[in-house]
C-alpha cells in the first residue's frame, strides 16, 4: 500500500483526539487503496463485504472521534470505546476492536493482542469464517511482531484453511508468503520457498503487484542465504522495480538495504555502503524503525571492513538504541553481534566473548538456528585463539 505505512508514522505523532482522527482516517485509506490495487482482480463476494463494512465501521469512528475530540480531549482509544458504548452485534464489536486492534499493532503490541483476542471471540459469536480467517491473521502478524515465531506459524495455517474453504485466492496468497517469511526467520529454508513459490502462482494468476513484491523479496532472502548471491540479486532488483513502480516509499528503503547485503557479502563495501545510504535517504520514515536500524547496523558491518573503527561504533551504537527503543529483539542480538566483532577488531576480547554470548543467547531464544550457528563458530574461534578450551 503505496504512503499509507508513512502516513500512518505522521499521524502517530499528533496528539489527544487529533491522533486518534488521523489513524482512523489513514486506516480509511488503507481500505480505499486495498480496493484500488486489486480492481484488475478477482474479490470474492465475502472479501468485498469484508471490506466495505471495515470501510464503513472506520467512518462512524472518525465521525464519532471527531465530535468528541472537540468536547474533550481523549488520550487512548479506550477512552474511544467508552464514547462507543456496547453495541449489539457481534459484528460491528468485532470491526471496531479489530480496526482498534490495527492502530496499536506498531506501537503497542501486547494491547493490539488483547483486542485482537476479543475480536476474535465477537467473530465466533457472529460465526463468521471469513472474520474469523482475518483475525487469526492479525494475530499470526502480532505475534510475528513479537518474534513468537512457532505461534505466528500456528495462527497462520489456521488462517490459511479457513482461506481455502473459503476460497478466497488473495488471501490464501498472503498467508502463503507470510508463513514463507516466518519459515526463513526460523532457517527453514526449504520450507520458505516451498510457501513462496505457491504464493507466487497465486499472485502472478492475479497480478497483484504488492503480493509479488514480497515474494521476490522473500526469495532473495533465501537465495542470499544459501550462498546463491547472483539468483538474490536478481530477485531483490525485481522487487525493488515493482516497488519504485507503484511508488513504494518504505519496500524501495528495504530494497536498497537487501541489494546492500548481498554487494557486502560480495565484498563490494563502497556499491554496499551505496546502497544502504540509499535505503536511508529513501525511507518515510525518519526515526525509529527496523528497516533504518537495521541498516544503520548494516553500515557499522562496513565501517568495520574498512578499518574505520569510531564511525562503526557510532553507527552500531546509534542502531542498537534504535533497535532497543522498538523492542526488536533481533536487532538488538544483530547488534551485539557487531559489538563483539568490533571489540575483537580493537583488541578487547573479554567484552568480545560477553556481547557475541549476549548475541547467542537472544537467537536461541527467538530460535533463529542459522544465527546460532554463525555466532558459536565465532565465539569457538575466539575460545581456540585464547586457549580457552
Amino acid at each position: 500500500m503505496p504512503g499509507v505505512k508513512s502516513l500512518l508514522s505522521y499521524a502517530k505523532d499528533e496528539p489527544g483526539p487529533l491522533r486518534i482522527i488521523n489513524i482512523l482516517f489513514c486506516l480509511i485509506v488503507k481500505e480505499f487503496f486495498y480496493i484500488g490495487n486489486h480492481t484488475n482482480n478477482v474479490i470474492s463476494d465475502i472479501e468485498m463485504i469484508k471490506i466495505s463494512k471495515r470501510y464503513l465501521v472506520l467512518i462512524s469512528l472518525l465521525l464519532t472521534s471527531w465530535l468528541y475530540g472537540n468536547c474533550q480531549n481523549v488520550d487512548t482509544l479506550d477512552s474511544l470505546l467508552n464514547v462507543l458504548g456496547v453495541k449489539n452485534e457481534a459484528s460491528e464489536k468485532m470491526d471496531i476492536l479489530l480496526a482498534i486492534s490495527d492502530i496499536y499493532a506498531e506501537d503497542d503490541p501486547d494491547k493490539a493482542m488483547q483486542y485482537a483476542s476479543a475480536a476474535l471471540i465477537e467473530a465466533d459469536n457472529s460465526n463468521s469464517p471469513a472474520a474469523r480467517a482475518e483475525i487469526f491473521q492479525k494475530i499470526g502478524s502480532i505475534y510475528e511482531d513479537k518474534e513468537n515465531l512457532d505461534l505466528a506459524i500456528e495462527n497462520y495455517q489456521i488462517s490459511l484453511e479457513l482461506y481455502r474453504t473459503l476460497d478466497i485466492k488473495l488471501e490464501i496468497g498472503h498467508l502463503f508468503y507470510d508463513l514463507a517469511d516466518v519459515y526463513k526467520k526460523k532457517g527453514l529454508y526449504k520450507l520458505s520457498l516451498e510457501n513462496c513459490l505457491e504464493g507466487l502462482e497465486i499472485f502472478e494468476k492475479l497480478n497483484d503487484i504488492p503480493g509479488l513484491s514480497d515474494i521476490y523479496n522473500c526469495m532473495g532472502s533465501l537465495y542470499k542465504y544459501q550462498g546463491e548471491n547472483n539468483r538474490s540479486l536478481d530477485y531483490y532488483n525485481k522487487s525493488l522495480n515493482l516497488n519504485i513502480n507503484s511508488v513504494d516509499s518504505h519496500g524501495i528503503s528495504m530494497s536498497y538495504n537487501n541489494i546492500g547485503v548481498v554487494y557486502a557479502i560480495l565484498g563490494n563495501n563502497d556499491l554496499a555502503l551505496d546502497y544502504y545510504f540509499k535505503s536511508i535517504q529513501s525511507s518515510p520514515e525518519k526515526g525509529e524503525d527496523r528497516n533504518n536500524a537495521t541498516t544503520l547496523g548494516n553500515i557499522a558491518s562496513i565501517m568495520l571492513n574498512l578499518g574505520k573503527y569510531d564511525e562503526a561504533y557510532r553507527y552500531l551504537n546509534e542502531s542498537l538504541e534504535m533497535n532497543k527503543i522498538l523492542g526488536y529483539r533481533r536487532g538488538i542480538a544483530n547488534q551485539y553481534r557487531t559489538l563483539g566483532r568490533y571489540y575483537d577488531l580493537t583488541g578487547d576480547t573479554d567484552l568480545a566473548i560477553k556481547y557475541l554470548t549476549m548475541a547467542l543467547d537472544i537467537h536461541t531464544e527467538l530460535g533463529r538456528l542459522e544465527s546460532e550457528k554463525d555466532i558459536a563458530e565465532q565465539l569457538a574461534i575466539l575460545y581456540s585463539r585464547e586457549g580457552m578450551y
